[in-house]
């Protein structure tokens, strides 16, 4: 496996019942194409309950590419 994943994996949970407001985002794995390139192998970190999982493309904030999920 290539050391960059191809995606990596983030928990989202809500500060309150309120629609508007702010999530915690929390990393919890990554995700890297297996060899045939047909498929994905996940290595989890935590695994979450409720609210799902967020898939977001890795990003680099030493070269001002985009930040993990702002939602």
């Amino acid at each position: 496996m290539p050391n960059t994943p191809s995606y990596i994996l983030y928990h989202g949970r809500n500060t309150s019942k309120d629609k508007d407001s702010k999530k915690i985002w929390t990393r919890i794995g990554a995700v890297w194409a297996n060899k045939s390139g047909k498929g994905f192998n996940i290595s989890w970190d935590y695994l979450p309950l409720g609210d799902g999982v967020t898939v977001m493309l890795p990003y680099d904030k030493d070269k001002g590419e985009d930040a993990p999920p702002a939602m």
